[in-house]
């Protein structure tokens, strides 16, 4: 986090101390400094290979939004497997990224729901999990559950 949100960090800490049972959803842009593509550009090359045509995204989010628009994609294609090859692709990164944003979050939350595709949240999770105080007790456990990819 950068200087200009060391007021929203000190008061989010405030938060966090008052209340134990605090969820955070972390979205895509925590990942963005890792090199992987936001969601208006992910959008963008859905939108070419999924409906063959360009130039309506700003149209389409204006009025759907980010979700609303990915459906409509996702329903020209109706492909639930071409969709999941498709999105891994976008969010392919190096194994094993992450970095001191990813721990910062996991710190300070005990509850964290991210959709990402990424891997980034998962090691850090697991190096934090191999970190020990100076007297061999870990810093700070961390447990990871995934949800299935599509509803019921």
């Amino acid at each position: 986090m950068g200087e200009d949100n060391s007021e929203n960090l000190e008061l989010l800490k405030n938060i966090l101390r008052e209340n134990k049972n605090f969820l955070v959803f972390v979205g895509a842009g925590a990942s963005i400094p890792l090199r992987i593509k936001g969601w208006y550009k992910i959008l963008g090359e859905m939108e070419e290979v999924f409906t063959g045509e360009t130039g309506n995204l700003d149209d389409f989010l204006r009025i759907h939004g980010y979700a609303g628009t990915a459906s409509i994609f996702y329903n020209e294609r109706n492909d639930e497997e071409f969709y999941h090859e498709f999105l891994s692709k976008q969010f392919t990164h190096k194994e094993g990224d992450y970095f001191s944003l990813q721990v910062k979050i996991l710190n300070l939350f005990n509850i964290i729901l991210t959709t990402n595709y990424d891997t980034s949240f998962e090691k850090a999770i697991d190096d934090l999990n191999d970190s020990r105080e100076s007297d061999g007790r870990p810093r700070k456990t961390c447990i990871k559950h995934y949800l299935p990819h599509s509803l019921p």
